[in-house]
């Protein structure tokens, strides 16, 4: 497996395709990842234009779903590049397999697969940020900010307790995810390199969403409170902008003390949901129209079954009655009764057509006068 950016490894490849339409199908592990999201979004831009055909699918966090998404493309569409962004990095050799019968380049981005599953291969590639350096940027950044007011972490304002070691709590992208390991240790690493001593207080996984991280690290602020209810975090880490998002979110709500430590004020947002109310009720509105619709419309087919059923068995009855002993002249009865029941039975049919095209606006209105009396006259015979 080879490493390179994908925005040089994509025209190299396609340098070897065909000069017909190529077509590139890119694979992500799920739309709601804002890494992911802005990340589809540049590469819908950079292919939209008149030799690329590109085509984008979502596995909704699944393994089995993008397996089955990249074995129907392949099969019915041979593509002539395979982006794929595994949802989890342990399931490469399979796809690796159907893409080399098939003869279809892949190039992994984001999580890299596991090195022995695809060792050897000459059309694999791998393009994703470097995890490790990522990790000692953090603690770098760190130490920059302790050194902008102080010699020391002991002597800096972020020693809650003067102890000379940060306290710290760790968020991290997803359990046994490659990078996010890489990041954390490496982060870690960083900090012991720069000589600062530190406790984790707590761990937690949110899966690379701000969501799951505001409410998974209220929990571990709320576990490490002292005996004044102040807290012991003294530095959080976080695998990605996501879910730090999350934990200042969740810490924006907490309150501001003023240097009495008495609550000074909180922090809040304001923000007007007529809209959002108006379009809830209109919802609510329509969501009962339809089920007054779907009442109605099951007594309706209620009602009609008993209405079918009744010329119809008329039909069948007299239909028998000719297997039957019978006098002849009974024969012409039978018919006449059958021709009724099966006029009634059409009607009835014509009916329920004519409904079903009224439900779907299919028929057109005209007015007119008419001679109403006749009318009447002939519904009464």
């Amino acid at each position: 497996m080879k490493k390179f950016s994908l925005f040089f490894l994509i025209p190299l490849l396609l340098s070897s395709c065909s000069t017909n339409k190529v077509r590139i199908s890119s694979f992500i592990y799920a739309d709601d990842d804002i890494f992911i999201e802005e990340m589809s979004k540049n590469l819908l831009s950079s292919f939209h234009y008149g030799d690329i055909d590109y085509h984008s699918y979502n596995a909704t966090r699944s393994q089995l779903n993008q397996n089955n998404q990249i074995i129907k493309e392949i099969e019915d569409n041979n593509p002539d590049i395979l982006l794929v962004n595994l949802v989890d990095r342990l399931a490469s050799k399979s796809i690796v397999e159907k893409a080399k019968k098939h003869d279809v380049p892949i190039i992994f981005f984001n999580r890299e697969p596991l090195s022995e599953d695809i060792a050897g291969e000459n059309n694999i590639f791998y393009v994703g940020t470097d995890g490790s350096y990522e990790g000692k940027a953090q603690a770098q950044i760190f130490d920059s900010l302790v050194k902008s007011n102080a010699n020391s972490y002991l002597a800096s304002k972020y020693d809650k307790n003067k102890d000379g070691v940060i306290q710290l709590a760790l968020v991290k992208g997803e359990q046994g995810h490659q990078d996010s390991e890489q990041r954390s240790n490496n982060c870690l690493l960083g900090l012991k390199e720069l000589n600062y001593d530190y406790e984790i207080l707590q761990s937690t996984f949110c899966d690379w969403t701000s969501e799951t991280s505001f409410t998974e690290f209220e929990k571990i602020y709320l576990n490490n409170l002292d005996e004044n209810c102040t807290s012991k975090i003294e530095l959080v880490l976080s695998n990605n902008d996501a879910m730090a998002l999350g934990v200042i979110d969740y810490l924006k709500t907490l309150p501001i003390y003023n240097k009495d430590k008495k609550v000074d004020h909180y922090f809040g947002l304001c923000r007007n949901i007529s809209e959002m109310k108006e379009t809830e009720l209109l919802l609510e509105k329509e969501s009962k129209k339809a089920l007054e619709a779907e009442t109605i419309k099951n007594a309706f087919l209620k009602n009609m079954s008993h209405e079918i059923r009744t010329p119809l068995n008329a039909v069948i009855g007299f239909a028998e009655l000719f297997d039957s002993e019978h006098a002849p002249e009974d024969e012409s009865i039978f018919i006449e009764e059958i021709k009724k029941n099966t006029n009634i039975l059409l009607n009835l049919i014509n009916d329920i057509l004519f409904l079903s095209r009224l439900d779907a606006k299919m028929v057109e209105y005209k007015k007119e006068f008419i001679d109403f009396v006749p009318l009447f006259n002939a519904s009464l015979q």
